[in-house]
């Protein structure tokens, strides 16, 4: 398991929705495995967008309500037969519960498009009720430990995130092995010392 947080999030819920529903010119909806809603009373990527796009005008301060990440699985753990429809909406009802998303509008789409099973969180960040939006500060930090912690619950692998490694301005190898935490990285190289693994 690994996640992905796109540099680049959405513009609106409405286009994503229907992107990830696979209902644009050039997909198909035969990509998506199934559907979560949570706060949504419906699955319809149209009426769902609607909804959250009058939920997040009721914030005037939230300038990017929509919020988007990825969890993605090992193609071995799906070839052996360890990611089924079950699984993939427990690690996503996890994943929203650790997140702190519960009493937020989102949409979770299952894709089976590619070798790599894979999960998409389209996250309203305005809350429905309080109208202030989720901070997402520090969510690298926090879905790195999260997607650890679930692959291990499950039985999964967890796939080597190089792409937050390298915002990190880590560099990368080709092992798996154990990796430097965060804060010791930091902390190193404000002590401008060699990192230590643990």
């Amino acid at each position: 398991m690994r996640f992905k947080v796109p540099a680049r999030q959405p513009e609106s819920f409405r286009g994503s929705a229907l992107y990830l529903a696979g209902q644009i010119k050039g997909l198909s909806p035969d990509r998506v495995e199934f559907v979560e809603t949570r706060n949504l009373l419906t699955d319809d990527p149209r009426a769902a967008a609607s909804v959250m796009d009058a939920t997040a005008a009721k914030s005037v301060r939230c300038k990017q309500p929509a919020y988007h990440f990825m969890i993605t699985f090992d193609p071995k753990d799906a070839a052996a037969g360890k990611v089924t429809p079950e699984v993939k909406r427990k690690v996503a009802q996890q994943v929203i519960e650790r997140m702190g998303l519960t009493e937020h509008q989102l949409l979770v789409y299952s894709h089976r498009d590619t070798d790599h099973p894979h999960l998409h969180f389209l996250v309203n960040r305005v809350h429905p009720e309080k109208h202030v939006a989720y901070d997402r500060h520090q969510d690298g930090r926090r879905l790195t430990g999260i997607v650890q912690e679930l692959a291990q619950e499950h039985g999964l692998n967890i796939l080597r995130n190089r792409e937050y490694e390298r915002q990190l301005g880590r560099d990368v190898v080709e092992d798996y092995g154990p990796t430097v935490s965060d804060a010791e990285y930091w902390q190193a190289r404000r002590e401008q010392r060699e990192a230590q693994i643990p």
